[in-house]
């Protein structure tokens, strides 16, 4: 416990002082005792002096204000005589051994403090010694280091558990399943489970009803997990809402079957939330057993992750036992994940662009920023084979930055080749937007450009604002300080897009593909977007159109007065050589949108 021997730089110089005043003064006169005692009651720690009988000669007042005995009362009487004998106990072996001529410090906790609970004091011992090299006697000056140790003792918590739960963290985790397999000792008949749980779509209620809430589910579910298991199993929280067991002594599959089957029983009754308010939640399992699905811990914990992604991949709410046969595309996934997290370092992620042509003119007006990597091994990918995985990890923050800056890069050459006045838009996740450096990093990519900051466009969705529209509005005030325009991407999906549209401080919207797909033919897809282009005209917006790939769609889209559209009708999404390349035959090309 050296933490436990902690002094401030203060109270060392104030003890030493103390000690070599005391040790140098000659036996005490009522004049030296009486400055003795100025100087201790003033001082935060109890002082004491016991003679060769160790009885106490000399007490300060901190005695009584921290052990409630009054120095009168002390004096005289040996710590036997006050304390009893098991406190007398503790501190004789120390008392004799400063008898003996040492000096040192040791801790001691106290039961009986006047607060009700006990405290801890670090305690030095200093011998008196007289001009002889006789011992006369013991100073005995003790310090309160009980916020100290509970300091001490809640870092040590925290570096083995998880704070918002309580339960042990990953890294208790790990440490208790390599135990469980020393124990084992690589014996087959000596089986354990690893069961991996994930809750059910809970992005969806972090999104729905707020991150606080989604903490409180997190520590009721904790509770629920730990009332399932038996007292010898473990419950952690590997992080976010991921959590693992550990299960000793399990017969066979069938068993771990069991247990399994028990926790998803458990969460038929709602969790209650702190405000009373009652959720209901499923979760997603995955079970491996030592020593058939690994013999290492690192085995274990990827075939039980492997496990929970099939019993997701089957509908949720279930579990699902390691089959080898069977792990081949959750393994793959999770291979994938953990090569995206290399790919920005590796600069394996590359931004294609699609222009954003005028319905009226033809002309490329401007271009939509999008993601793509470029795998070594498989080839180019698109959003649809990483995005999601990249939302679930967190990895989107980073890449959205990447994008905003290699963004600003590409619209700086544009203005330089010759295209002055082009737009780019970049879209905005959820994620992202929540993320606090959002702003400065929108600010770098203005400066990264080098261009006009209205030439530059953020897509928003609904459910990245509606979320916590108070924080969203703020957010938005600041990106329209800096110049930048925003519109709300994919409208018409979320579920009050009037309402955003008239409290945010939107420049655009863009209709969501979905209703250009079967207009003109479908009369209601029609309908919905010739009042989305009114709607958005009549509040003062841009509106485009996304996804036309028919010369009947851009028909449509003109007739009702739509403002730009985006699709393969002009071109499909292409890299920055191949957009260099196009508006290098600009009239051409606006001649062949036109027709």
């Amino acid at each position: 416990m050296t933490a436990l021997l902690f002094f401030s730089i203060t109270m060392v110089a104030a003890l030493l002082l103390l000690a070599r005043l005391v040790l140098r003064r000659p036996p005490p006169s009522v004049a030296t005792e009486a400055d003795l005692r100025t100087i201790t009651d003033n001082i935060p720690a109890m002082v004491a002096f016991v003679d060769r009988d160790l009885r106490y000669r000399f007490v300060n007042r901190n005695y009584e204000r921290w052990l409630g005995v009054k120095p009168e009362d002390m004096l005289g009487r040996t710590a036997m005589e006050i304390y009893g004998e098991e406190r007398y106990a503790a501190l004789q072996p120390s008392l004799e051994r400063a008898l003996a001529g040492q000096t040192f410090a040791v801790d001691h906790h106290i039961a009986g403090h006047t607060s009700g609970r006990g405290r801890w004091f670090n305690v030095m011992f200093m011998p008196k010694v007289e001009s002889d090299g006789e011992v006369s006697g013991v100073y005995i000056l003790s310090n309160d280091i009980t916020d100290v140790v509970d300091a001490e003792g809640r870092a040590m918590f925290l570096a083995e558990h998880d704070e918002l739960t309580t339960l042990p963290n990953r890294t208790s985790f790990h440490a208790a399943v390599g135990r469980a397999l020393a124990q084992a000792g690589g014996r087959d008949d000596h089986l354990f489970a690893v069961i991996f749980v994930d809750v059910d779509r809970f992005k969806v209620i972090n999104d729905t009803l707020g991150h606080a809430a989604g903490d409180h589910l997190l520590q009721a579910l904790a509770v629920r997990m730990k009332q399932v298991v038996r007292g010898r199993d473990l419950v952690a929280r590997m992080g976010g809402d991921e959590m693992c067991l550990l299960l000793h002594d399990v017969r066979d599959a069938s068993h771990a079957s069991e247990i399994a089957e028990r926790i998803l029983g458990s969460l038929r009754e709602p969790l209650v939330l702190r405000d009373g308010s009652p959720h209901h939640v499923t979760v997603s399992a995955g079970v491996a057993i030592y020593p058939h699905d690994g013999t290492d811990v690192d085995t274990l914990l990827r075939h039980a992750d492997i496990a929970m992604y099939r019993a997701k991949a089957a509908g949720r709410n279930r579990y699902a036992l390691f089959d080898r046969e069977d792990g081949g595309p959750a393994e793959e996934r999770l291979n994938l994940e953990l090569e995206l997290r290399d790919a920005i370092e590796r600069d394996q992620l590359v931004l294609h662009y699609q222009p954003r042509v005028d319905v009226r003119t033809g002309r490329p007006v401007g271009m939509e920023a999008l993601v793509r990597w470029q795998h070594p091994q498989r080839g180019l990918l698109g959003p649809l084979q990483f995005i999601d995985i990249a939302e679930e990890t967190g990895l989107i923050v980073p890449i959205g930055a990447w994008v905003l800056r290699r963004a600003g890069e590409t619209l700086h050459r544009l203005q330089r080749a010759g295209a002055p006045g082009l737009a780019i838009s970049v879209n905005v996740s959820a994620h992202q937007f929540k993320n606090p450096r959002l702003v400065d990093e929108v600010a770098e990519m203005i400066a990264l450009a080098g261009c006009a900051p209205n030439l530059i466009e953020l897509e928003l969705t609904e459910s990245a604002v509606m979320e916590q529209p108070d924080d969203a509005e703020s957010t938005m005030l600041r990106l329209k300080a800096l110049g930048v325009r925003l519109a709300m991407d994919d409208f018409g999906t979320g579920y009050s897009s009037l309402a955003s549209l008239k409290r945010f401080p939107m420049d655009c919207v863009k209709i969501d593909r979905s209703f250009v797909n079967d207009i003109p033919g479908d009369a209601g897809d029609s309908a919905l977007t010739r009042a989305i282009i009114a709607m958005g005209h009549s509040l003062g917006l841009h509106v485009v159109a996304e996804g036309v790939e028919r010369r009947d769609q851009l028909d449509f889209l003109r007739r009702e007065g739509c403002d730009e559209y985006q699709g393969y009708w002009f071109a499909k999404p292409m890299s920055e050589e191949a957009l260099l390349a196009l508006l290098a035959q600009l009239p051409r090309a606006s001649l062949v949108a036109s027709q």
